[in-house]
């Protein structure tokens, strides 16, 4: 009986998902190193402006965010055996994107700038989590866990790799 049933279980699944685990455990030991190089190479108040920037950039990628990340997965991961309904939903996404993109920075760019918190490091990395996200989200509808665990170790990589560029 336990023959029979490990043999008709789905490993691929555990194989993905195992790969997947492990690549997010050495993405979050990248990211306490980045965490670590920022507090190291700026001071306090620099390190803070860093990370305040960080998170007024995330609370900016709110409405961006979560449609490349479950919208975006979600219709894929409907429609990938159906390549006309695909290629429709993959069109409207890419057309609906920007304008989002667009109005979100429409909103908060004037409020950053009324508050005097405007700084282009904010936008910079409003971008990139809105294009980490999107790609995420085409991942994840595909159940690619192989380019999960690339995008997620690869973003980390980006990140402490660009500290040591922009401190220079």
């Amino acid at each position: 009986w336990l023959t029979r049933t490990l043999n008709g279980f789905d490993w691929s699944l555990v194989k993905g998902s195992a790969l997947l685990s492990i690549g997010m455990a050495l993405a979050r030991i990248l990211g306490l190193a980045f965490s670590l190089i920022l507090a190291s190479a700026f001071s306090a108040s620099e390190y803070g402006e860093v990370r305040y920037s960080i998170a007024v950039a995330s609370i900016v990628a709110i409405g961006t965010m979560p449609l490349g990340q479950h919208v975006l997965a979600r219709f894929v991961s409907k429609y990938q055996s159906d390549q006309n309904r695909l290629d429709a939903v993959l069109s409207n996404f890419f057309l609906i994107l920007p304008l989002v993109f667009l109005a979100t920075l429409m909103i908060a760019a004037p409020i950053l700038l009324m508050l005097g918190k405007f700084n282009i490091g904010i936008m910079v990395i409003f971008l990139g989590e809105t294009l980490f996200y999107t790609y995420w989200g085409l991942s994840s509808g595909f159940l690619e866990s192989r380019r999960l665990t690339v995008a997620y170790l690869g973003s980390n990589f980006v990140q402490i790799i660009l500290v040591f560029v922009l401190i220079q």
